[in-house]
């Protein structure tokens, strides 16, 4: 099957429908972030280049989703997480919900098969002291680099980064294997204590740590508020309450479209047959 974005964002607009419902019947609160919360403000659904959707939910919210939805979901649907899963491409903290009758692959990686899915992301406290914020940030880096390393298993053999020195020692390593004395369970474990470790009543602010832009989605809770409803696509879901903060922190002038040398599809993904 051909690559056709439209089609990909209506299987993740219906699992993000699936989603909704979940968190509507138990009383879960989450958010459309990043990207997809930019394509509701600015688009009213997708930003037309993009192929992805993302949520989030704070700590607490997200700890009773792992817990929960795997009881809901369609049996067509799969919720993948490290702490449930142990395939190549569950190395990571966040939530994929999956739908598995549209299987795909990434292709910026070698061959590993998923399905089209909707990312989920726990929002964490931050301390407030600046001693311990620096601390809490060296170690949770620390442990991304060597997880960035052990991700090396997954690069496609065509795969180039712009660096040269990472390129050889991916080649380096496709020969001898270091990264096999990595164990990735032992550290997503260490990182989910560390980002999971400060009350969030106790905190004023809050971090995406898993979310593409790092310590610059650290923003207050309070923009959170009670968050309002707002349209994506054809329905309505739930947006933060100071959702133009939000964007402006991450994106600057946010209605303010890309050059169209920057329009381009994230992720890629060759869809498979269903077999």
């Amino acid at each position: 099957m051909s690559y056709d974005i439209e089609y990909v964002q209506n299987i993740e607009l219906n699992i993000l429908k699936v989603i909704d419902q979940i968190c509507k019947e138990n009383n879960i609160e989450y958010f459309l972030s990043s990207g997809t919360l930019l394509g509701a403000i600015r688009h009213d659904g997708f930003i037309p280049w993009d192929d992805d959707i993302d949520i989030m939910m704070r700590r607490r919210e997200y700890e009773r989703f792992l817990n929960i939805v795997p009881k809901y979901l369609p049996k067509y649907m799969q919720l993948i997480h490290y702490k449930y899963n142990n395939t190549e491409e569950d190395q990571n903290l966040l939530v994929k919900i999956i739908d598995n009758r549209y299987p795909c692959i990434r292709k910026s990686y070698k061959n590993i098969k998923t399905s089209v899915w909707v990312d989920v992301f726990a929002l964490d406290g931050v301390p407030d002291s600046s001693m311990k914020r620096r601390i809490f940030f060296l170690k949770l880096d620390l442990l991304t680099k060597i997880r960035g390393i052990k991700r090396w298993e997954l690069y496609s053999a065509d795969y180039k980064s712009p660096s040269r020195i990472k390129n050889l020692m991916i080649g380096v390593n496709r020969k001898v294997r270091i990264t096999s004395l990595i164990d990735i369970n032992k550290l997503l474990k260490k990182q989910d204590r560390i980002l999971s470790s400060f009350d969030r009543k106790k905190c004023s602010l809050l971090i995406n740590y898993m979310g593409e832009y790092k310590k610059k989605e650290v923003f207050p809770d309070k923009w959170l508020g009670a968050g309002k409803r707002h349209r994506f696509a054809d329905d309505i879901f739930p947006i933060p309450e100071y959702s133009e903060k939000y964007l402006t922190k991450l994106y600057g002038d946010f209605m303010q479209k890309p050059p169209e040398s920057e329009r381009v599809c994230k992720h890629q993904l060759e869809l498979l047959k269903n077999t």
